[in-house]
């Protein structure tokens, strides 16, 4: 099964968060928005990246070829990009 890879950019601190795995950009925001949550710094300061794929029938396989892609940003709080990713 594909899964895609994206990771939280905290834009004061200057680095990337914890990986985590979505079926898609749409799940993935969701676990952003839950996370963004629990966080009392503003939103704005944060941006969700989709940075690869990880293949978990091909040996756990991880692809990064066309990575990363900004995903969601706020305070928009709108696609700022969807993508399907193509699977040879």
């Amino acid at each position: 099964m594909i899964q895609r890879l994206y990771t939280i950019r905290d834009l004061v601190a200057e680095e990337n968060g914890p990986i985590f795995t979505a079926k898609n950009d749409g799940v993935a925001l969701r676990q952003f928005k839950e996370i963004l949550t629990s966080i009392q710094n503003d939103p704005e300061e944060y941006k969700l990246f989709c940075i690869g794929t990880w293949d978990s029938n091909d040996l756990g396989s991880l692809k990064s070829d066309m990575y990363p892609v900004l995903t969601y940003s706020m305070p928009d709080r709108t696609f700022l990009h969807q993508m399907e990713v193509k699977h040879e």
